[in-house]
């Protein structure tokens, strides 16, 4: 994998118009990260500094800064972890995986509004007056259109299926069939 992308740096010093790299490069990179299919962070980082070596900081910036918004996200829901096993306060925690970007770094975002089922607001609101608590003055806005769940069906012959959806996805099923078919 690393010889791998130390060809491609030998290749990218070689081409005339590295915009064009950069842009699809950086377009696929976002995808790895928020998919969380990334190989490793320093592995990523890794060929981040070998970039900026050939072509500048002003070509790797958003890309180290891509980096650094997953790593803080990553201690950020860590830490709202952490606060839900210790408080008592809900009977049904919902496991919620949360990354928190910087706008201006990922902005090719489109924000969408939702109607949530009352157990995913909750578990919202509660993520948001954590954040509120540790960064005074920050605004989230949530991308729903990003965000995955899984929903786990008993309706089949009593067989438990467990179906990947989005959010959009699962929030319509909910609405669609409002008897109890499902668990989130």
């Amino acid at each position: 994998m690393i010889l791998l992308r130390v060809s491609k740096i030998t290749t990218f010093k070689y081409m005339e118009d590295k915009n064009i790299f950069v842009k699809f490069y950086t377009k696929h990179f976002c995808k790895r990260l928020l998919d969380k299919q990334s190989t490793s962070d320093e592995t990523e980082s890794s060929f981040i500094s070998r970039l900026a070596e050939c072509c500048g900081y002003e070509y790797t910036s958003r890309l180290a800064k891509m980096v650094q918004d997953t790593q803080v996200s990553k201690d950020l829901s860590s830490g709202y972890k952490d606060q839900q096993l210790e408080s008592s306060r809900r009977k049904k925690n919902i496991e919620l995986g949360i990354q928190v970007l910087s706008t201006g770094t990922w902005r090719s975002m489109m924000l969408v509004n939702v109607n949530l089922a009352r157990d995913l607001s909750t578990t919202v609101k509660g993520f948001t007056e954590f954040d509120d608590k540790k960064f005074l003055g920050r605004k989230l806005s949530w991308v729903y259109n990003q965000s995955r769940r899984e929903i786990t069906s008993t309706a089949f012959k009593g067989k438990k299926y467990v179906f990947g959806a989005t959010t959009t996805q699962s929030r319509r099923e909910w609405t669609q069939r409002p008897h109890k078919w499902y668990s989130d």
